[in-house]
């Protein structure tokens, strides 16, 4: 439906190439709930993130009114959701010791 309307709307597609070749060049991603917000916003795209359960969801734009500008100077500061970002991850060796759970229970 989107392709017909728009001329200037691109899906990425993992056939046809990586999802990391589709950041050259990209002016804007947009999706609902999705991890591949997160790449986004760390790699400095402008991001629309729909839902608000989406991990991305703080340091992006929420409505599609953004894409009426002929640029997209994105001017939020991702420092602070970068290291909350990092300090969520957990290896698989320390999970398998228990210390993400242990530290949830403190």
């Amino acid at each position: 439906f989107l392709k017909e309307k728009y001329n200037n709307i691109y899906f990425s597609c993992p056939l046809e190439k990586s999802f990391y070749d589709d950041f050259d060049g990209a002016r804007v991603a947009v999706g609902y709930n999705s991890g591949s917000l997160i790449e986004t916003v760390c790699f400095g795209i402008p991001t629309i993130t729909l839902s608000e359960e989406g991990f991305s969801f703080p340091v992006s734009y929420h409505e599609l009114n953004i894409l009426k500008e002929k640029k997209i100077n994105c001017s939020i500061d991702r420092n602070q959701w970068l290291y909350d970002c990092a300090y969520s991850q957990w290896k698989i060796s320390e999970i398998d010791d228990g210390i993400p759970h242990r530290r949830l229970l403190k």
